[in-house]
């Protein structure tokens, strides 16, 4: 995976070095080394400047994605741990537990390292994730609010 990062990297500096190169020559008159100093403004010279930006912009950007498909794959099957849930106990420090394949981990996390507080089977009825409304909706407080607020106009009109 390093190598293939490499290879993306020295890839991407390629890329920018030849479309600098090629802005050097485009700037540069080759007929007037008089000229040389002044920056040429022409549409010709602005054209090829903005395609030798979107040229690197466009490698940055094919190194970050080639970087995040290999992180991917190297990753494996990520469903594996889930968290199930947890809670803030102070600042910087969380309990939280995670379930890796029938077991759930209760972990002490700081910002230092993480360590096993208790280990337990997984629960027969354990509460699944997409399940759990701990809250009201937006869209119902946003409808509610709305209905307040107009129920307060209304009467601040009737007297």
């Amino acid at each position: 995976m390093i190598q293939q990062v490499g290879r993306l990297t020295r890839a991407a500096c390629t890329v920018w070095a030849v479309s600098c190169f090629a802005a050097e020559q485009a700037v540069s008159p080759a007929t007037s080394p008089a000229l040389a100093p002044v920056a040429s403004a022409s549409a010709g010279g602005i054209l090829q400047m903005t395609l030798a930006l979107i040229c690197v912009l466009g490698a940055i950007f094919a190194t970050l994605w080639g970087m995040k498909r290999l992180q991917s794959r190297a990753m494996g099957d990520a469903a594996a741990v889930r968290v199930v849930s947890g809670v803030m106990v102070g600042q910087k420090e969380r309990v939280v537990v995670v379930e890796v394949q029938d077991t759930w981990l209760v972990l002490g996390v700081t910002s230092s390292e993480v360590g096993l507080l208790h280990s337990l089977p997984k629960p027969a009825s354990s509460p699944e994730r997409e399940t759990i409304q701990l809250t009201v909706p937006f869209s119902q407080r946003l409808s509610l609010a709305i209905r307040q607020m107009q129920k307060r106009e209304s009467e601040e009109v009737e007297p």
